[in-house]
Formats: C-alpha cells, structure tokens, sequence
C-alpha cells in the first residue's frame, strides 16, 4: 500500500497482470491525491500524474529492493547496499531478489541514487538523468526475463516517455521537469 501526504493509494494485480492504482474517496471537495506545485512548463495536470504514479511506483520498487538488499546484507561486513563494494555480491543479491521479489536493481539504479544524481550541483557534476532513468526503467523489466514475473513486469512503465516533447522541447528542458518531479522534499512516499 502507498501513502502519498497522509492519502492511502493500494496496488492493485488484476487478470492483465497489470499493476493498477486505485485512489481512495475524497473528503469533503479536496482531491484525494493532492501533487504539490507542477514544474513549469507546459506539463498538462493529466500527464503530470502518468509520470508521477509511475516514478512513485518505481520509487516503491527501489525501496523494496533496498530493504530486501539490506536484510541480506546483516550477516556482512557491509551492511547497506547503497555502500557495496564487493563486484560479486549483487550477483547474489540478484539471484536472491529475482525469487524473492521478481526483479532486481543495482545499487547505483535505486530511486536514491538516481535522485542524488538528479539534484547533484550542475557547477561541478551533471545532473543530467533521463538516458540513466530510462535504462534503469527498461533494466527493471529485463531483470525478470525468464522467471515467474516477466509477465507481470512487461511494459511496466510504458506510459513514461522520457523523450516526450509533452514534458519539454529540448532534453534538458525534459531533464530539468523530470528532476523536479524527482525530488525527495516534493514526493513524500512511505511505503507501508
């Protein structure tokens, strides 16, 4: 289940094997999912919540993968995954998460790093994300080919374009709107 600012949001697997997002009742006129400020631009409010709910749903994916990392990790000298070293233990931890979670994300593909990456100081590194996103997005579907959950993760996040024009005319214009949707203190999520 997902919190989004106090609202309940619950995935849902229906016989498509599609995940669904179904939002709850609102309350006395507000909407029940409230995005704060869109970036500027000419974002229209319906694909501004594509890209949201699929960034919040890779988010969710990321954090899974983290926590599932992490509890693999207890029994090693390096206890979170975000600070892995060792070139041989993500094949485990592959392995490990293709059957216990049906996909898997390195460490450096996780929502975390690409979001620090994203709001890295354009003085001295590039924040330049959507060719990195895109393969982390495209990787998250290729990682279950083969296993129980490749039907369930195909075309996963096809609705995101990131090379649409609808989010900016130039690639840094989509960087700069990607980014702000991106960042941590603009999309609080807890998963549950």
């Amino acid at each position: 289940m997902f919190f989004i600012q106090g609202q309940n949001l619950t995935a849902q697997k229906r016989s498509s094997q599609k995940f669904y997002v179904r939002r709850p009742k609102t309350t006395a006129g507000k909407p029940a999912l409230e995005y704060r400020q869109r970036p500027k631009g000419k974002v229209s409010a319906d694909d501004y919540r594509d890209y949201i709910l699929g960034f919040i749903f890779y988010k969710y994916l990321s954090e899974r993968q983290y926590i599932y990392a992490n509890d693999l990790l207890e029994t090693e000298e390096v206890k979170d995954y975000l600070q892995l070293t060792d070139p041989e233990m993500p094949d485990a931890i592959k392995e490990e998460s293709l059957q216990h979670l049906g996909y898997f994300l390195k460490p450096e593909e996780l929502f975390e790093s690409m979001t620090a990456k994203g709001n890295a100081s354009t003085e001295t590194d590039s924040n330049y994300i959507l060719e990195d996103l895109k393969a982390v997005l495209n990787h998250i579907e290729q990682s279950t080919m083969g296993t129980d959950s490749e039907e369930d993760f195909n075309d996963l996040f096809s609705d995101i374009d990131l090379s649409s024009s609808k989010i900016g005319r130039t690639p840094k214009a989509r960087n700069e709107v990607v980014v702000q949707i991106l960042k941590p203190e603009q999309n609080r999520l807890q998963v549950a």
